[in-house]
């Protein structure tokens, strides 16, 4: 089983979670998404305009989803950055936070 990451969540995000999603009780709308792309088998880009706006892509190799690059070109025209990384999953930004600020960083310079 997938442990990476775990030991970065501690008692502050479990009580924060807890506070944003399941104390204001919409937990079920962060859900939703998962819910309906899983097992209606929705095409998240079917019948959506996709913006001409810069685009930065990250994976990571515990992510749930993964973007590859023939479908980001495919879905996206203005593709400016594509990283992929050693570490990290769907909570990128705890498990694997400088590279989540180092992509931010460098896109923000490249599109300004």
């Amino acid at each position: 089983m997938w442990k990476e990451g775990v030991e970065n969540f501690g008692i502050d995000n479990i009580c924060a979670n807890l506070a944003i999603f399941w104390a204001q009780k919409n937990a079920s709308c962060s859900m939703r998404i998962y819910h309906e792309f899983i097992w209606n088998d929705v095409d998240l880009t079917s019948n959506v305009e996709i913006p001409k706006v810069p685009v930065a892509i990250s994976n990571f190799p515990n992510e749930i989803f993964h973007l590859t690059k023939f479908a980001s070109k495919a879905t996206f025209n203005n593709i400016k950055q594509y990283n992929y990384h050693d570490k990290g999953g769907h909570f990128a930004h705890i498990d694997n936070t400088e590279a989540v600020v180092g992509d931010l960083t460098s896109f923000i310079q490249k599109i300004m």
